[in-house]
């Protein structure tokens, strides 16, 4: 049977958008079992979708990640979900182009919140705690995509 409003599921994601080179394009998707399922897109060793198991307590460890860096604060002043207007963006001290863009993405139950940085925006404040989350969620891929990248 299907629910007539069913909720929303649980997940954590990474994400890494294309430069004009090379970069790996990719979406991770984190569930609070800590299965996982990898959309690889451009650049990466495997192209297409596939689904794998971390570590146990991997999911929690990102959700505290993200509960200790004050992600709340950091979707509002960086891009909000879909939102890409001017007055939702980080704002640059300086601005290198050609650089992708990484997203991470939050939701549970009712509450999703995203934070989307184009990597070539720097200088700016939060931009160290910023770069810490993307280096840990993506050393948590690259750990546990067992040769897709």
């Amino acid at each position: 049977m299907v629910a007539d409003s069913p909720t929303k599921a649980q997940v954590v994601s990474f994400s890494r958008g294309a430069c004009y080179g090379t970069c790996p394009v990719y979406d991770f998707y984190i569930f609070p079992d800590d299965n996982f399922v990898f959309i690889g897109r451009a650049h990466v060793d495997k192209i297409g979708a596939y689904r794998g198991t971390l570590e146990a307590g991997a999911f929690q460890s990102l959700i505290n990640l993200v509960d200790n860096n004050n992600f709340l604060k950091l979707s509002r002043i960086g891009y909000f979900g879909k939102s890409n207007s001017e007055s939702a963006t980080f704002k640059c001290g300086s601005y290198e182009t050609d650089h992708p863009t990484v997203s991470i993405g939050v939701q549970l139950q009712e509450m999703e919140l995203t934070v989307a940085h184009n990597l070539g925006c720097s200088d700016f404040p939060d931009e160290q705690v910023l770069l810490k989350m993307f280096a840990t969620f993506e050393q948590v891929v690259v750990l546990n995509s067992k040769g897709l990248i």
